[in-house]
């Protein structure tokens, strides 16, 4: 049985090794995968790992009948870097025994010297690394010892059906399918087939994106002569190749305006999913920054225009530093350091009185002269009458208090709307409340002189609790998930505790005053066997801390 030895090193093309791998030892050769890395797992250069089966460090090689060398980079590079490997090549050959090596992998014998006067081939851009070697360029060329391959380029794809009839023929470089159509590249040019094999789009263009979906269309980037244009998935040219660049518009990884940035006869502007021109392109710069408006330079002016071209002439310093759009509006400050803002057809939505702006989960929160607060959406329109002595952003929804000294506290939604009027003590947002719930998972507790009441995220009341005489809200202990429920702790001012356990049917279940002395009460759905798992948690975890 003959040995073979097969280097690999992170990088390594996996075709090129695991079908090496695979047909040696189906033709009885005993096989030896080597790790040349610190590890016996190697990545490949698709994000393919395999599980060598010993590391370089633990062979000596000098039973090998071939050392065979996979290419993909970076992998080649680090096979070449491997000494001890090189001194295995050297004397494998000394020996009179073969060394193969394919793809990019052919660098490694060249930078050996052990190619000088062969013929050899290797991946197309690699042919100046074969020092001494005569370039051939086939697909698998043999001098004597030296064994080399041009690698998986030659590789050719088609179509087969669910009974292996072949319904595109194997004549392509490449093929990705993807919702019924098909990329192919034959001869460096990219086409679009569809899934019988009918010619969608020439084989002509240089590139051929993957489709992704924008707005309801599936479309890919399209490339030729240097230009850029857009297709959908029949085929059909929806943005002409004629743009030297097509930019998508992004925001923390999601789209928000339907269109793109494009740039042509180096000016920008924009144009829509189907095409049509958004914004003319004549700017020397164009940043999408809201459904409606877009932050342009143009002749060493700076501004903000809408749908229509209307200029926005802004004035930002100082405070801002520089004009901000949000949604419709365009934040601005004028000369004498007051904040507002225009709406898209540049009125005034945001009157400029207010000397500072926070901007929080959709909300615009503003300061006056005086120190009270307002709060805007992003439409621009107040959210509450009236000044304010403190504003706070929670969620999808902003909190307002009113005065310091009276029960004035309550939440709007970005609407205007009233969630929970101005007349509680305290509403507090209980962020990240449900153990191995969903971020935007929260509830809201509101103390109302002497009403404790548990609210979820869509303003279900999920517990209500009238207190004792000189029982107040001070502190949350926790909030987990127990069982099917949820548990929470408030405390009174002397040191005493109240903990509530509520299922998520809503009904409570559980009470425990400050002395451990405890009253359990189960909804109708609760069996003896979960009671009891329910004590015991009590007894175990609650009660003893």
């Amino acid at each position: 049985m003959k040995k073979v030895y097969v280097f690999f090193a992170d990088g390594f093309e996996e075709i090129e090794a695991l079908t090496s791998v695979d047909v040696l030892k189906r033709a009885g050769a005993d096989v030896v995968m080597v790790s040349v890395t610190p590890n016996e797992i190697v990545m490949g250069a698709h994000e393919v790992p395999v599980l060598c089966d010993k590391n370089i460090d633990s062979c000596d090689l000098m039973d090998a009948d071939l050392l065979l060398l996979p290419g993909g980079m970076p992998g080649a590079q680090t096979l070449s870097e491997c000494e001890f490997l090189g001194k295995a090549l050297q004397r494998q050959v000394e020996k009179g025994k073969p060394v193969a090596a394919i793809c990019a992998a052919p660098m490694v014998l060249g930078k050996l010297g052990i190619m000088n006067g062969k013929k050899a081939t290797c991946y197309p851009g690699f042919e100046g690394f074969l020092t001494g070697a005569e370039y051939t360029g086939a697909s698998v060329q043999r001098d004597g010892l030296i064994i080399t391959g041009r690698g998986t380029d030659r590789l050719k794809f088609g179509f087969v059906d669910n009974s292996a009839n072949e319904i595109i023929p194997f004549t392509y470089d490449a093929i990705d399918y993807h919702d019924q159509v098909l990329r192919v590249k034959k001869n460096s040019k990219w086409g679009v087939l569809d899934k019988n094999g009918k010619v969608v789009l020439p084989i002509e263009y240089d590139e051929i994106g993957e489709f992704k979906k924008y707005g309801r269309k599936n479309m890919a980037k399209i490339t030729k002569a240097g230009k850029h244009g857009m297709i959908n998935k029949k085929g059909v040219i929806i943005i002409p190749c004629e743009y030297e660049d097509i930019i998508e518009t992004r925001w923390n990884g999601e789209i928000f305006f339907d269109g793109f940035k494009v740039k042509k006869n180096g000016k920008y502007g924009a144009v829509d999913f189907s095409g049509d021109v958004v914004w003319p392109i004549e700017y020397d710069d164009i940043n999408i920054v809201g459904a409606g408006l877009a932050d342009v330079e143009k002749d060493g002016r700076r501004g903000v225009v809408n749908h229509q071209g209307k200029w926005i002439e802004v004035q930002a310093r100082g405070l801002i530093g520089e004009a901000m759009v949000y949604g419709y509006l365009v934040l601005d400050q004028n000369n004498e350091g007051k904040v507002g803002a225009y709406n898209e057809n540049g009125d005034i939505a945001i009157p400029f009185e207010y000397t500072s702006v926070d901007i929080k989960n959709g909300f615009i929160i503003v300061r006056k002269d005086n120190g009270l607060y307002n709060v805007y959406n992003f439409n621009g329109e107040k959210i509450a009458d009236g000044d304010f002595y403190k504003i706070e952003a929670c969620g999808d929804y902003v909190k307002i208090k009113k005065d310091y000294e009276s029960a004035s506290t309550g939440l709007y939604d970005r609407e205007g709307s009233e969630i929970i009027p101005l007349e509680c003590n305290n509403v507090t947002m209980l962020k990240y409340a449900v153990k191995g719930g969903n971020d935007d998972e929260y509830f809201f507790e509101t103390c109302n002189n002497k009403e404790f009441t548990l609210y979820s995220k869509s303003f279900n009341k999920i517990h209500s609790l009238e207190m004792e005489k000189g029982f107040v809200v001070g502190y949350r202990y926790a909030m987990n998930r127990l069982l099917n429920g949820y548990y929470t702790t408030i405390k009174n001012n002397k040191g005493g505790s109240i903990t509530l356990f509520i299922s998520n049917d809503q009904e409570y279940l559980f009470e425990a005053d400050g002395s451990l002395d405890s009253k359990i009460y189960f909804s109708k759905n609760y069996t003896r066997e979960r009671q009891n798992e329910f004590v015991e948690y009590l007894i175990n975890t609650i009660c003893k801390h």
